[in-house]
Formats: structure tokens, sequence, C-alpha cells
């Protein structure tokens, strides 16, 4: 995995619910499978929802306040942390919402922000208190961007993306203006995405999916409001389009997990009228690890999985045709582990998506190529 060669290998995980008095094993099974794996993935990049701070929701037992975060992010996230490690395999980490509260957004409330204080603090010493990409200092303080990029030995480029602290409070009165990014990050992000090597891949992780949008945003643009994703920011969804669109490298790849299911989605953006070729983005979306209550996951039928959908910039006054297909590998708990490799001036790409309920069975296989 060298710059000469151009090859990578890492994994793409997401959404740990915690282990409760009898599923302790099945718990595990998503990490046992990829840490036996017959080539182990250099790094594991985590988008997200390493605990769940509202595991119960009350179902169970009342919520234990005074021990939840010490104990998850200890127990649980330390320990995955120290194994993986173990193994030589560095974790790469994003906050998502769970580790706060379930779909939290920033608000006014001092309680909001008390829980988003601990949460981060929590979460820089239990994820990103090693030396490394994504380190952050010993005197962190919430606030503090939580979002990084670097470039591999190997040349590919990530920027690990914060798609929840900074997001835009939301309502009906701002949701054509809200942003899933602050305007620091955005200018970081587009910076970094002009500055894209035509010979490399480019890789945008983040938590919360890009694409595919929801079927009831897409049939109802009021709808957003209920979108925890990008397509509920359409403001930031359309600028980073519009972006992509400008830029015209295809070697942009995206990767999230929030919605507990595996999803792969190819993507274009056109000016409206364009009838010339145009280039393709791949969309990744790595199921649960573990995610037991059914109720609580994604499914197909919640996104509009073939569309093409119409956007304008108000202040460039350019409108655009995006066109979205998609695939979804079997909704398993599981990861997904990405192979890049470089031949005869050709970029390929496989994303294999295993299955931590039936190891036996193979991977699903992804693949792209530039």
């Amino acid at each position: 995995m060298t710059a000469t060669t151009g090859h990578l290998r890492f994994a793409l995980a997401s959404c740990a619910y915690p282990p409760g008095l009898l599923d302790g094993p099945m718990a595990k099974r998503a990490e046992d499978a990829l840490l036996s794996l017959d080539a182990l993935p250099e790094f594991l990049i985590f988008t997200g929802d390493q605990i769940y701070v509202d595991a119960t929701a009350g179902i169970f037992d009342p919520a234990r306040d005074d021990l939840v975060l010490e104990d998850l992010w200890r127990d649980d996230v330390v320990r995955k942390r120290n194994r993986f490690e173990t193994a030589f395999i560095r974790i790469h980490s994003m906050l998502d919402d769970h580790e706060i509260v379930d779909n939290w957004e920033p608000e006014a409330s001092s309680d909001t922000l008390a829980q988003y204080d601990e949460a981060c603090i929590a979460f820089a010493v239990a994820c990103r208190r090693a030396p490394g990409p994504g380190y952050l200092p010993l005197s962190y303080q919430p606030g503090t961007p939580l979002w990084y990029d670097f470039t591999h030995p190997s040349g590919h480029r990530f920027f690990i993306a914060d798609s929840r602290t900074t997001r835009s409070p939301r309502n009906s009165a701002s949701l054509e203006t809200a942003k899933i990014l602050d305007d620091r990050q955005w200018q970081a992000l587009s910076a970094w995405l002009r500055d894209a090597p035509a010979d490399r891949l480019s890789f945008l992780v983040c938590p919360s999916i890009v694409l595919p949008r929801r079927l009831t945003t897409a049939q109802a643009r009021a709808a957003a409001l209920l979108s925890d994703a990008w397509d509920g920011y359409p403001a930031s969804l359309h600028a980073l389009l519009a972006l992509l669109h400008e830029i015209d490298n295809p070697r942009v790849v995206f990767l999230s997990g929030d919605e507990h299911i595996s999803c792969a989605a190819d993507f274009s953006v056109a000016r409206a009228g364009q009838t010339s070729p145009v280039n393709h983005w791949c969309s990744l979306h790595a199921p649960a690890m573990f995610a037991p209550y059914p109720f609580a996951n994604g499914s197909a039928w919640n996104f509009a999985q073939q569309e093409s959908f119409h956007f304008g910039i108000s202040s460039t006054k350019e409108e655009f045709v995006c066109a979205v297909t998609c695939e979804f590998p079997p909704p398993d708990n599981g990861f997904v582990v990405i192979d890049v490799a470089l031949a005869a001036g050709q970029t390929a790409l496989t994303a294999a998506f295993h299955s931590a309920e039936d190891p036996l069975r193979p991977p699903r296989l992804v693949c792209r190529h530039w």
C-alpha cells in the first residue's frame, strides 16, 4: 500500500448498539467477522453512533444518566478501539446523533447544549486521543472542529466531515436556507474538493447519507424537515451537487452510515438541458454493526431508488438535474471492506458488503472503475 502502487484496503462501519444481558455475543459478531478476515484492512472508518446514549429509550429499564456516558464510552468504545488497534487496525471516527441524543440538532436550549458538551468531551477522550490524523488535543473544548482530512501514503485522500454538530437549526421558515455544514467546514470541504487529484480517489466521509434521498422528500419538499440526512438540508445538498458538476472530477467517492442498511448509489449531475456526457459519482452506505430493533432500521422502500430531480442555485440562477440509481445489498448487520487498486492507468474500487449474521455467505460485491 504505497504511493507508487496506489493500492489501499480499509473498512467502513457504523452504528454499534450496546449489548444487553442476553445479546452480548451477537453484538460482537461484526467485529469478530472483520477481525477474522484473511486480509485485514489497514484502518476502519466508523461513521458515527458508536454508542447509543438513548439505548433503551425507556423500553426495558429507566435511563441511567449518571452512568451512561462513562460506562458506554469506556466499556464499549474503548474496548473496541483497543481490540482493533491490537490487530494494528487504526480507527477513524466521527460523532453523530446517538452519541448525544436521537436526532440531535443544535438548539438554544441549555439542556441540549449541555448534552452536546458532555458528548463531545467523551468522544474526544474515547476516540480521538491518539497521535495521527484526527487527533484532538488534551485541552479539547466543545466547539473545536471535529472534522479533518488526511492523505494516505497511497495518495488517496479522505475528508472526515462533521455533518452533525455544526448544522443549522431548522423549521418551516428556515428549511430552504438551513445548512448541514457550517460555513467554515463548507469552505474547507470546497477547497479540498477543488484540489482533488485526477489520478487518485478522494473519499468524502460523513455520517449522514448524501444520496439517495428519502422517498418522502422526493414526493413532497416540505417533508425534508423529517429527514436527518443531506436531503433534509436542500441548500447544502444542492450546493454540493453543483460544486461536483463544476469541478468535473468523477474520482470523488461518498462514504456514510446512519440508516442501518447497506446501499450503493450512482448519481450524475448535469445542467438542465445538457445533452453532452456527464460524470457519475458513487455513494456507499455501510450497514449497522449491530442494530437489533427492526423498527429502527432503514428499508430500501424508504428511499427514492431511481429518480431524477431538478434543483436550482439561487445565487447563480443555474438549473441542474441530478439522476440517481441505487442497489441495496442484503440488510444484515455487518460492514464494508473497500479495496482500491491501480493498474494500467485505471483505478478499480471493490466494495465488499459483509454480513455478520451469516459470515459464511460470500459478501455482495460492488465494483466501480475510472
